[in-house]
């Protein structure tokens, strides 16, 4: 969505600035900005929003002055910068407030200047109408009905709405709860789905490995007692033997890397990326951010691991590309990893998700996190996955 606006915004600023119309050009200049935000172009985006901000101080139009500054928080937190980005959301808040009570001062001074007008009439009208003053009285009976009438309907009128108000909570309090027993759930999947991944890679490689390399270790005893022309043949069952030997180490090893358990994610990416890239006519660059050798809760590394591994053989079977750019990097909030190809891309329907999407999905969720696609059928496709580090 961003992507089509942008164009669009940057042409509707180049019309604001030959026109000079300075309030619609501050307008067009927080869009941007915002856009830029959204799009990841960070620079682009705070000079875009200091420039907007500067004009909206000029102009001293505090509707756009409060806009600046929230976007430049969001920069802020975006970029790191904890101490910037506070400072800027106090400015905000601050902008937000005096709007607010500007507005409420000025119905304030309507209502007072109402109320004395109205005040002063009833003053005129008593003073020069005393003959009037028994229908004054029986109208000041009225009033009093009336005003209690109307405290009856506005204490019906509250109560109705309070009781709206607190089904609205408990409905709201009740969906929490349904999805934290669905979360909780679908945990519990993914959790007993890498136990018996782990269960089946442990039989694969002390069962039927030990197995195979006893009957190769076996058949290697006889290899000296064979005639020549038995030789040949007793060679090519050895080697189907060594094949199944290697087969089964490199499906356990896929279903459980041994390198996630002992050296983290970054080491583990690397030697899928290799197992899988190496050997292939894609390239592939891997880079890490902040990471290093640094550990995260087990289910994290062993999710983000998953999902890896179904977009890298995503890209292998359908993408047809050529290239792969994988960066995983850490901020003080998120983990973000990112997995770019130079393929065909594809037509992403949240309605008719495949069971890789699906499961990549579901895994993020578990995090509380998020996953983006960027495609294009000239460009390729970028997979943005967002989790949060805490909480």
């Amino acid at each position: 969505m961003y992507n089509e606006a942008l164009p669009l915004l940057q042409e509707a600023y180049e019309i604001r600035k030959q026109q000079g119309q300075a309030t619609y050009l501050v307008t067009t200049q927080l869009n941007l900005g915002k856009t830029y935000l959204s799009l990841g172009q960070l620079q682009k985006a705070k000079q875009m929003l200091d420039t907007a901000l500067n004009a909206a101080l000029e102009l001293g139009i505090k509707e756009h002055i409060k806009q600046a500054y929230g976007f430049l928080s969001d920069y802020y937190d975006e970029v790191g910068d904890v101490k910037n980005a506070y400072k800027n959301f106090q400015f905000y808040h601050a902008y937000s407030d005096s709007i607010v009570n500007e507005d409420v001062n000025t119905k304030i001074a309507e209502m007072q200047t109402k109320f004395d007008t109205e005040k002063k009439q009833q003053e005129i009208n008593r003073l020069s109408q005393e003959k009037l003053i028994s229908d004054l009285v029986i109208k000041e009976k009225n009033s009093q009905l009336l005003i209690l009438f109307l405290a009856f309907v506005l204490v019906v009128v509250f109560s109705m709405v309070f009781y709206q108000l607190y089904k609205i909570r408990q409905e709201r309090k009740l969906n929490e709860v349904v999805i934290e027993e669905q979360q909780k759930g679908l945990e519990a999947v993914i959790l007993a789905t890498e136990k018996e991944r782990q269960r089946i890679a442990k039989d694969l490689h002390d069962g039927i490995g030990q197995t195979l390399s006893g009957i190769k270790l076996g058949l290697s005893k006889f290899s000296n007692n064979l005639i020549s022309s038995e030789k040949d043949e007793f060679d090519n069952i050895l080697n189907v033997v060594d094949e199944a030997c290697t087969d089964v180490r490199s499906i356990s090893h896929q279903m459980m890397p041994k390198a996630l358990k002992e050296k983290g994610l970054v080491v583990a990416l690397e030697e899928m990326l290799h197992k899988s890239l190496g050997i292939s006519k894609i390239t592939y660059h891997f880079e890490e951010l902040g990471v290093g050798d640094i550990r995260f809760k087990e289910s994290l590394e062993v999710g983000l691991y998953r999902i890896a591994q179904e977009l890298i053989n995503n890209i292998i079977k359908h993408s047809g590309a050529t290239e792969v750019g994988i960066q995983i990097s850490k901020t003080k909030k998120h983990l973000l990893l990112v997995v770019e190809d130079n393929g065909k891309g594809f037509k992403f329907d949240e309605n008719k998700d495949g069971i890789g999407l699906m499961n990549m999905k579901n895994r993020v969720n578990t995090f509380k996190g998020e996953i983006n696609y960027e495609t294009d059928n000239q460009k390729g496709t970028i997979a943005t996955i967002r989790v949060p580090l805490h909480g």
